[in-house]
């Protein structure tokens, strides 16, 4: 009688161990920060921090790991965004495309421009159903730019 009991625990811990293993954690650590910016929209800045990035609350705001800045970013007019956006895309400037795309809803460019040996990786966005967009550089790599800027969300407060 004992053993057929341990043998019902052991093949239920097994059934539970195995529905357990096919969970996934999805991990984060997130800290906001909300600008008033200068076109009258509150945007809010979330950033994960899980691999180690922080970020201040200047503006420009700038995000760093490792005591190492990565991005820094400004708020801009949605004018301001169309003229970034024509200048790179209208291919009167240096910058060649990278990426063209949308996160979190909102759309944005990647793009990288190279002056005097060195590469700056940019991105413009512009948050969706507000006046306002982002401008960020980066003088690190693209791979590093663009890991801190997935770490990024930008959404309009109401």
């Amino acid at each position: 009688m004992r053993m057929k009991k341990a043998l019902k625990f052991a093949a239920l811990f097994l059934a539970v161990l195995t529905v357990l293993c096919g969970c996934t954690v999805t991990k984060t650590k997130e800290s906001s920060l909300t600008f008033n910016v200068n076109t009258g929209d509150r945007i809010k800045v979330t950033l994960n921090r899980i691999d180690g990035y922080k970020m201040d609350s200047k503006t420009p705001f700038t995000v760093s790991k490792d005591d190492k800045d990565i991005i820094t970013g400004s708020f801009l007019t949605k004018d301001g965004y169309d003229q970034y956006y024509e200048l790179i895309k209208g291919g009167d400037s240096d910058a060649e495309v990278i990426k063209e795309s949308t996160k979190d809803g909102n759309s944005y460019i990647m793009y990288k421009v190279t002056s005097n040996g060195k590469t700056e990786y940019d991105f413009i966005v512009m948050i969706t159903n507000s006046s306002t967009g982002v401008l960020m550089g980066s003088l690190e790599s693209e791979e590093d730019a663009a890991a801190c800027f997935e770490a990024l969300k930008f959404e309009l407060i109401k």
